[in-house]
């Protein structure tokens, strides 16, 4: 919603672009203009995928901060691999900061698709592109609640429900809206809806179908053709002169119309075969506060994520989604109480403005984890040296893992080298040297190792015990601590093991944890 976006642009200096699918190099001066003002940049949507690395180039001297949300699925590598421009692809993604998804598995999709694609480097947070961190994010898009409420509480509203109820008085509605696109599984919705109606027959004359199909530039003709047929097939099948199990709306439905159908349905049925976050859903959740009608949606879609409560089916398997119609139509009121509760306290946390604020918090995040990087500044030797010689005492502390040796699978494997044995000899011999070294071993290890070296100091357990230079014995740094906190961390872990939500467990509220 826009009125999201621009609060959260506002707040942050992050500006969603939206610039035309045909955007190029040609564009470079109009693209410069908008960006300029800038401090962060927000990209939507697959039509602009080449834009972050043509922002990349182009300011380059301004080291812009961009952000790249995808509405859209991302396919698995298998797929993506098979397109003609897939390296220009990838890259001009990876010309952001941060990428975000609606899912992690597209997440985990994109992040394979540079690995066998582009043969970048994966990193925990991200992927590796010559030694610069693209970060890689998912966070599901959400609706705006409030205005949802609102609309569906408008004066138009109530009487095209009261007309829907007079007109289909004893009968189950079944709710679907779609786009007339093969990926929307329109299609398979209504050969599932014919399975259910040859697999059920107790439902003739009880059950209808209202199926909306929303025309777009894009609709295939093939397409709308074959879904004419089927529900003429149906409801000669089916059907009577008196009553027709399948309408189907070819056409733009007004809002109170669009709000009046969810609300007067006893099911909402989603079969898409491959879908972002299917907003219907949600709508749908919203306008079901009196009636608690379940839903049934595809697992193919980004939302089955999120509604853990929905019934997922298998679009192609439609015995299965003639079972699962069938078992919601039956289902008892305590079961659809305690599903829609579920699913609209999912849908109520998980707004527009919650994924807004959280993709900008996330963008933010990247760009600190990279200016950490960066503000490392390289070693002078010479400067070091030259202290070193003219200094009359000084403290040196080494890190173990990572610093005097490897990282390496196996830890028992990370043991120090001759020539690093004889170093730390020769330093710690020196009297102007206090030599310590820091690790996150056990004393025992560091010992076992390390012990030999007179007058060498060492720190095990991040700190928890201490043995000085030129002594034999440890020293425990924890026997006078305040140990207090740990009945409160218990307590913690036992709800989290309890309830799925952590942070809405009732054990925290009230608390802040750090």
């Amino acid at each position: 919603p826009s009125a999201s976006r621009a609060s959260t642009s506002r707040a942050t200096s992050c500006v969603p672009l939206s610039l035309p699918s045909s955007c190029s190099l040609s564009h470079e001066e109009t693209l410069t203009l908008c960006v300029l003002p800038l401090l962060q940049v927000w990209i939507h949507d697959y039509h602009l995928l080449l834009v972050p690395q043509m922002l990349r180039e182009l300011l380059q001297d301004q080291n812009p901060s961009i952000s790249l949300f995808l509405h859209c699925p991302f396919p698995s590598s298998e797929f993506f691999r098979c397109l003609p421009r897939r390296e220009e692809l990838l890259d001009g993604m990876l010309g952001c900061n941060l990428v975000c998804f609606q899912t992690h598995s597209y997440a985990r999709h994109f992040l394979s698709s540079c690995v066998r694609v582009n043969g970048y480097e994966a990193r925990a947070s991200g992927v590796d592109v010559k030694g610069r961190i693209v970060h890689l994010a998912n966070c599901p898009i959400g609706i705006d609640v409030d205005n949802v409420e609102h609309d569906r509480q408008q004066p138009g509203v109530v009487p095209k429900v009261e007309a829907l109820r007079r007109l289909y008085a004893g009968k189950k509605i079944i709710v679907g809206r779609d786009k007339l696109d093969p990926t929307k599984g329109v299609l398979p919705k209504l050969r599932a809806f014919e399975r259910f109606l040859h697999d059920y027959p107790e439902w003739a004359n009880k059950v209808v179908l209202m199926q909306v199909t929303s025309p777009s530039p894009g609709d295939s003709p093939a397409l709308a053709t074959k879904v004419s047929e089927l529900v003429d097939q149906i409801n000669g099948t089916y059907g009577s002169l008196e009553f027709q199990p399948v309408h189907h709306y070819h056409q733009t439905i007004e809002r109170d119309e669009y709000f009046a159908l969810l609300s007067v349905a006893d099911l909402a049925l989603i079969t898409s075969r491959r879908d972002g976050m299917n907003t219907t859903a949600m709508e749908y959740i919203i306008c079901q506060a009196e009636a608690k009608g379940p839903l049934i949606v595809s697992e193919f879609t980004g939302v089955s994520a999120v509604l853990n409560q929905a019934i997922k089916i298998n679009p192609w398997d439609l015995g299965g989604v003639a079972r699962a119609i069938d078992s919601c139509l039956n289902m008892s009121l305590d079961e659809r109480t305690a599903r829609h509760s579920a699913l609209h306290r999912a849908v109520t946390s998980q707004t527009a403005a919650v994924w807004a604020h959280t993709n900008v918090l996330k963008l933010l995040e990247s760009l600190q984890d990279e200016q950490a990087t960066q503000n490392t500044p390289e070693l002078d030797e010479d400067v070091v040296v030259d202290k070193y010689t003219q200094s009359k005492r000084r403290l040196l502390m080494f890190d173990y893992d990572g610093t005097l040796t490897p990282i390496v699978k196996d830890p028992s494997a990370a043991t120090p080298s001759p020539v690093l044995l004889s170093s730390l000899e020769t330093l710690a011999s020196d009297p102007k040297n206090v030599v310590y070294i820091i690790s996150g071993r056990d004393g025992a290890f560091l010992e076992e190792h390390l012990g030999h070296i007179p007058n060498l100091g060492m720190s095990a357990e991040h700190g928890c015990f201490l043995r000085a230079p030129g002594a034999k014995q440890w020293i425990s740094l924890t026997d006078d601590l305040n140990m207090d906190w740990k009945t409160d961390v218990v307590r913690i872990f036992r709800c989290a093991s309890l309830s799925p939500s952590l942070a809405s467990h009732p054990c925290l509220l009230g608390r802040t944890t750090h």
